[in-house]
């Protein structure tokens, strides 16, 4: 956020004081002229902050993209107790995204509340001749795991420039959003009145409705056929013979015996496995419609105009 500047004069600072591979990062207080947008808190100075309400130092200086003239760091110095023995005083700088913090609505201080006071003491030493996209990419990941802070879109109105810098880690807009909402109030040119309503919003779900079981069960029943059976049976005739017969053979009087076997059909009941049918289960999907009723709230503005009520 900062009025026009000589932005040759501000790429040749740059060049002068940038690494070869710098991503064209620069400190404000390192671009002639340019500053912070009037109306616009400027937090240079002010305490910054834990979540806790631990104090780890001060911010010395903005840091901003050239590209795009947009904050992307606060350019914090520690103090003697965060910083312990890091050294040169130089190596007590580190950067914070701009994203990440936020200033106190009740006094001069910058929150972050992403960090502990200790792991303020883990962030890398800032230099802005040596800061290089490499630098960028190993401090943004005590900010956040993996890959989450990848290039990704920030929404609705997201800041211009490289990819790099899409992300709301880098989206200095809500940070400096207080300091223009107090100057708008102070002024008197305008107050804003937010109107909502509520809206349904119906999704679906699947849950269970029952189910359909098919079981086979055995059962015994008894079964009656006829079946129709041959059977031999015997009778037995008596013939005379005459006496002219009698005297053609051999006759003897001696014992004797004549078998016939005799022959008849049973049953034989056998029993085997057959199968009768088969049972197919399908489900189909029948699609029906229903009535959602919901009872949604919504804000109305009352304009009172000299008394009168006027909508």
């Amino acid at each position: 956020m900062a009025k026009d500047y000589d932005r040759d004069d501000v790429n040749r600072e740059i060049e002068r004081t940038r690494a070869s591979s710098d991503p064209r990062c620069a400190g404000l207080k390192d671009l002639g002229d340019y500053e912070v947008a009037q109306g616009y808190p400027d937090p240079r100075g002010w305490t910054v902050r834990t979540a806790d309400g631990r104090s780890v130092g001060k911010v010395r200086d903005l840091i901003v993209d050239t590209g795009t003239m947009r904050t992307r760091y606060l350019a914090v110095r520690l103090d003697d107790d965060i910083a312990g023995d890091r050294g040169h005083r130089d190596d007590r700088d580190v950067l914070v995204p701009i994203g990440t913090a936020q200033l106190d609505d009740d006094d001069d201080t910058v929150v972050v509340n992403e960090l502990s006071a200790d792991r303020f003491a883990t962030l890398p030493a800032y230099d802005v001749r040596s800061l290089t996209r490499d630098d960028e990419h190993q401090l943004r990941t005590h900010f956040t795991t993996g890959d989450a802070m990848s290039a990704g879109t920030i929404g609705a109105g997201a800041t211009a420039g490289g990819d790099f810098y899409d992300h709301r880690h880098f989206d200095d807009r809500k940070f400096f959003s207080r300091g223009r909402d107090r100057a708008r109030a102070g002024t008197g040119e305008e107050e804003r009145l937010t109107v909502s309503e509520e809206q349904l919003s119906v999704g679906k779900r699947q849950v269970a409705a029952g189910e359909v079981g098919v079981r086979k069960n055995v059962e015994t029943r008894h079964v009656e056929q006829e079946v129709p059976l041959m059977r031999e049976e015997v009778s037995v005739e008596r013939r005379p013979i005459s006496a002219d017969a009698a005297n053609t053979g051999d006759i003897r009087i001696n014992e004797g015996e004549i078998r016939v076997p005799v022959m008849r059909e049973e049953a034989v009941v056998e029993k085997r496995l057959v199968p009768t049918e088969e049972i197919i289960i399908r489900k189909t999907a029948v699609r029906d419609t229903k009535t959602v009723e919901a009872d949604l709230r919504r804000e109305r503005v009352d304009v009172d105009e000299r008394g009168r009520d006027v909508r």
